[in-house]
């Protein structure tokens, strides 16, 4: 009867068990599915288009800004006037409020400074570059900022915009730089001075700090550390698609902090997608139109990111965030984990139940097979004591039924037997 418990176990547990496990593997590989393509990737791409607006409408307002400075009188009486009063107070005031701003500078129409604020830029706590201001008057900007197209743009009386760059002119009134290196590099926004016939007398350059830019990105990356997702961060790409200016790695960023764990010395900015990194692949999938992608950066580290344009006429930047596997998985792992023991917790329920179940059907057999044996061997007393109400009980019930009509048949006939035997006996005496 051993046989046909084991024939129970192996036919039950499968049939119990293949369902299960195919069901905890369907619901995986759904929320795995589910998470990659409609959770996290829309997650990406929403930060990323966040990242891209908040930008534009800084870059807005700082254009904003600098028309309002190019409207104010001493400015335009100082470049109209040279030999007046400079208004040197006011481009300090100016660099006080606007505390995003390294230099403002103030040129002609050629594109020869005259003068810039004498205090230090309030983002960075350096010596006043007074003394240094000497020196650069009378210079010609275009031997600071290579690309001239924003003074060709200020002197037909429209507003220019000098790109992404480390900026000489900054290095030379502050010299070298300590702190984080994105405090090296800078843009710009000109407007023209217009004097009353609206004839162009010069302008105003504001050169803006690209800390400020960085530090919308690294506000970003706090948020996702707050939400556990330690390897998320966002970068930026020039217009190009192809060269690095905003990232978490870069020079002197964790100097201050002192961290032993990080790499202090590393630095992305610059870096260039294809000839440095070799993923050159990316600016051609986001060419292509493609608005989140999957690529391994550093190599064997898997990652997604999705991506957005800075919505802005001349810095057509693209914003991008992207997370590891591992963090993104990490909730579907734990599931797998959960499924795993769910699956052999039932299994082990399955083993259990379907023994007890085999037990509960076997024993009252093997009771019936007992009882048989008995009976077979002369003894039509026997009985068996099931009081199950199920098939077994009466199957055991008709036995019983069965041993009792036996038992009456066999003491008829050893009834019968004994009387034929007195007869015999009493035609014998006679």
């Amino acid at each position: 009867m051993g046989s046909l418990r084991n024939k129970l176990l192996l036919f039950i547990i499968p049939l119990c068990l293949i369902p299960l496990v195919g069901i905890s593997a369907f619901s995986y590989y759904q929320a795995k599915q589910r998470i990659t393509e409609d959770r996290i990737v829309l997650y990406l791409e929403q930060i990323a288009a966040d990242i891209s607006n908040t930008i534009s409408l800084t870059l807005l307002e700082k254009e904003e800004e600098t028309i309002s400075m190019a409207l104010h009188r001493e400015i335009r009486n100082f470049l109209k006037y040279p030999t007046s009063n400079p208004p040197q107070i006011l481009l300090n005031q100016l660099l006080a409020i606007h505390e995003v701003y390294d230099l403002l500078v103030l040129f002609d129409v050629d594109g020869t400074l005259m003068l810039t604020n004498s205090i230090n830029r309030s983002r960075v706590e350096e010596l006043p570059p007074e003394e240094k201001i000497p020196p650069v008057r009378g210079e010609d900007l275009k031997d600071y900022i290579s690309d001239s197209r924003w003074l060709q743009n200020v002197s037909r009386g429209e507003f220019g915009y000098v790109g992404w760059h480390n900026s000489d002119l900054i290095r030379e009134l502050y010299g070298d730089n300590q702190g984080d290196v994105a405090r090296e590099y800078a843009i710009g926004f000109a407007a023209p001075v217009l004097d009353a016939q609206g004839a162009v007398l010069g302008g105003v350059l504001a050169l803006m700090n690209w800390q400020y830019i960085q530090e919308i990105l690294d506000k970003v990356e706090e948020d996702l550390q707050e939400r556990s997702l330690t390897s998320g961060y966002p970068f930026m790409f020039e217009r190009d698609l192809n060269t690095v200016i905003g990232h978490k790695y870069r020079g002197n960023r964790y100097h201050w902090r002192n961290l032993a764990n990080k790499e202090t010395s590393l630095n992305n900015y610059g870096i260039r997608l294809e000839e440095d990194l070799g993923l050159g692949h990316i600016r051609e999938e986001i060419l292509s139109g493609a608005v989140n992608l999957r690529y391994e950066y550093p190599s064997g580290t898997k990652k997604i990111s999705g991506f957005s344009p800075v919505d802005h006429d001349f810095f057509q930047w693209m914003c991008g965030v992207g997370i590891n596997d591992e963090d993104i998985f990490s909730p579907v792992q734990d599931l797998l984990e959960k499924l795993i023991w769910a699956t052999s917790i039932s299994a082990l329920v399955v083993v259990l139940l379907t023994y007890v179940v085999a037990r509960g059907i076997t024993i009252p057999l093997k009771k019936l097979k007992s009882g048989a044996s008995v009976i077979a061997r002369g003894d039509l007393s026997q009985r068996v004591k099931l009081s199950s109400k199920n098939e077994i009980g009466d199957l055991a019930r008709t036995f019983n039924t069965m041993a009792q009509s036996l038992e009456e048949r066999s003491q008829a006939l050893l009834n019968l037997n004994k009387k034929l035997e007195e007869k015999v006996h009493e035609r014998t005496s006679e």
